[in-house]
């Protein structure tokens, strides 16, 4: 399993992520210098934790919307509010992403 998360959650819950889903590779996306930086490859993430920092982060937020709706292996779009229901989340309900 990949599971794309942000870096904060990644050095404050990897180990009980990792523990839950043995052989889970977590993804990261970071920003730097304007520009979309992945530590891992993201083609190959089947789940997306989109925590709160995704969200709040808005450099964080403007890269990272655009890069993972175009996720074609995505397939769990995991939110930390509701509202997914907006349209700009109608594109994962077309790649058939719960």
């Amino acid at each position: 399993m990949h599971i794309i998360v942000s870096e904060r959650v990644k050095k404050e819950y990897g180990a009980r992520i990792r523990a839950a889903a043995p052989g889970a590779k977590l993804i990261t996306l970071s920003v730097r210098d304007g520009k979309a930086h992945w530590a891992g490859n993201p083609a190959l993430a089947d789940v997306c934790c989109f925590s709160e920092d995704f969200w709040q982060d808005p450099e964080l937020r403007r890269r990272a919307i655009p890069e993972l709706f175009r996720l074609e292996a995505l397939r769990w779009f995991h939110t930390f509010s509701a509202g997914v229901d907006a349209p700009a989340f109608a594109v994962l309900a077309e790649q058939d992403t719960i």
